[in-house]
């Protein structure tokens, strides 16, 4: 049993994306990484679709907020479920965001979105608690709980 599909992780800062990165393939996931926004629409346009895109809102040349606007923009795109982070609440609940995480987040966080989205997650017997660096993470009842919460847990930002 096994993340079905990839995830794409868009976060302008190096430590974070490969946390998120080994963080998924510990599920069983494929990341896929794009450091800001126009980054991560040419990522779209030469593979195929992921399960959900992890966003972070705050990057430079295209930032989450004007990506969330091109793809919800973009017939074959629209229904791409994207997960926002920032160091702040979420503000583009307007642009139809499925969920918003605000940093630090725990591993929990990421799980639950991988079973929302991805459909399939292995066991998780022996998976890390949470991002490194992380306190003992919040217990998420289910996926579908999670719209716009902050978690608990830290990682290096």
């Amino acid at each position: 049993m096994g993340c079905k599909g990839s995830v794409l992780v868009v976060d302008d800062d190096p430590d974070l994306r490969e946390a998120l990165a080994r963080a998924l393939e510990s599920l069983g996931c494929t990341a896929a990484i794009a450091v800001d926004g126009l980054d991560a629409l040419a990522r779209l346009e030469e593979a195929h679709r992921p399960c959900f895109v992890l966003l972070d809102l705050n990057m430079p040349r295209l930032d989450g907020e004007n990506f969330t606007r091109i793809v919800r923009s973009d017939p074959e795109r629209s229904s791409l479920p994207i997960v926002t982070m920032s160091a702040g609440k979420n503000k583009l609940t307007n642009l139809g965001v499925e969920a918003h995480f605000e940093k630090p987040f725990s591993f929990d966080a990421l799980v639950a979105m991988v079973m929302r989205f991805c459909r399939e997650v292995p066991c998780l017997e022996g998976a890390p608690k949470s991002l490194p660096g992380g306190d003992a993470p919040q217990t998420l009842e289910s996926a579908s709980d999670v719209e716009s919460v902050r978690l608990t847990g830290t990682h290096p930002i």
